[in-house]
């Protein structure tokens, strides 16, 4: 059969490679895979981290092959190689830290191809999902989990508790998985999520991200007086108190913008926490002084671990009908194989959350389910 495939041959370009490769030889096919900043860099030729002619791609749903039958299971794949047990950070049992780890898409071919052999302790099956609820709406879902995974691995890090505050700067994916994950933990947080706007932390506009951010939170039928902090909306800049600086229990910064960085300091509460996901260049870009002033704790959040990917999954699962009613990922969303580069136009980055390719396989099954 043949496994087509997409691969980044250099700086903003692509192509679609084929190769015949034994049915037997498979375990997985993807169905839809998620477009991530990691793979948008790769894309700019900005990711010192990916190897040669990558196939990217490191957040996917699809079907388990088995002896080179297409089998009823559907799975998600946790994407990280981190568990080398020869490290210092593998040692010390933080296998996110791990200093020789890979992940699909980066370091290893990744999930935008039609058929791959996946490590089997990376393959976690969904569980209890029937044929009827495999609509594609549903199953583009799945593609959230690993985001999720690692907005709950954030959450963990921070060490928040119940009631307290908590800031979330981005509304990005992993700013929504940020604010969902609070929720379904019950954590009952003050919850506000921004877009920055002139590095100022303030909403001149309502973006399209945050207003599908806001339809799942009346979705998840979130009490009105907790909606209103969950979300502002429009706010002129002499409003920039609304932010409650030096507030803050915990900060999940996930943008790793100068502006980011500095409203992240700002809005922290003396002996708070700032949780830092996104490694953008503005990263090392924020007041130290201010930082030791306020006996700011400052936490890197790398990835998730298995356990929370899981957990996530078990979440997406939950609330598959949810998550696909608040367009966080749109009806219309996927982009063919052929057109992958369209994922990267200015308009769509700025529109949708969440990008999805849908992995097309030509390759037909015979009435008995077998690759032909």
């Amino acid at each position: 059969m043949k496994n087509y495939k997409i691969v980044i041959d250099k700086k903003e370009s692509f192509l679609i490679d084929e190769e015949e490769i034994d049915p037997n030889t498979i375990n997985f096919m993807p169905e839809y895979c998620g477009v991530c900043g990691s793979d948008y860099k790769t894309w700019l030729g900005e990711n010192n981290l990916a190897i040669k002619n990558v196939i990217p791609g490191h957040e996917v749903v699809g079907t388990l092959i088995k002896g080179g039958f297409k089998t009823k299971k559907k799975a998600v794949i946790y994407p990280y190689f981190n568990d080398c047990g020869k490290c210092i950070a593998c040692k010390n049992k933080l296998p996110n830290a791990c200093l020789n780890s890979m992940t699909y898409g980066v370091q290893i071919n990744g999930f935008m191809q039609t058929a791959m052999r996946v490590a089997l302790p990376k393959i976690v099956e969904i569980k209890k999902i029937t044929k009827k609820e495999c609509t594609e709406k549903n199953l583009k879902q799945f593609v959230l989990t690993e985001p999720l995974g690692v907005a709950l691995h954030a959450l963990n890090k921070s060490g928040i508790k119940y009631g307290q505050t908590l800031l979330t700067i981005g509304d990005g994916a992993i700013g929504a998985m940020v604010q969902f994950a609070a929720v379904q933990k019950d954590l009952s947080v003050t919850n506000i999520i921004a877009k920055w706007f002139n590095k100022q932390c303030v909403i001149t506009e309502l973006s399209e991200q945050a207003k599908k951010i806001k339809s799942l939170f009346y979705t998840l039928s979130i009490p009105a007086h907790l909606l209103t902090n969950i979300l502002l909306t429009t706010l002129k800049e002499e409003d920039v108190e609304v932010y409650n600086k030096d507030f803050y229990d915990v900060v999940i910064e996930t943008t790793g913008s100068k502006a980011g960085m500095k409203d992240a300091v700002d809005c922290v509460r003396p002996g708070g926490t700032i949780v830092l996901i996104g490694g953008r260049k503005g990263i090392d870009s924020f007041d130290k002084g201010l930082v030791i002033k306020k006996e700011i704790n400052m936490v890197g959040s790398r990835n998730c671990t298995l356990k929370e990917f899981k957990k996530a999954l078990k979440m997406i699962r939950n609330n598959m009908e949810i998550l696909a009613s608040s367009q966080i990922i749109e009806d219309d969303d996927s982009i063919k194989m052929e057109t992958f580069d369209i994922a990267f136009n200015e308009q769509r980055r700025t529109h949708s959350i969440k990008t999805v390719i849908k992995i097309k396989a030509e390759e037909k099954f015979n009435k008995f389910g077998m690759l032909d």
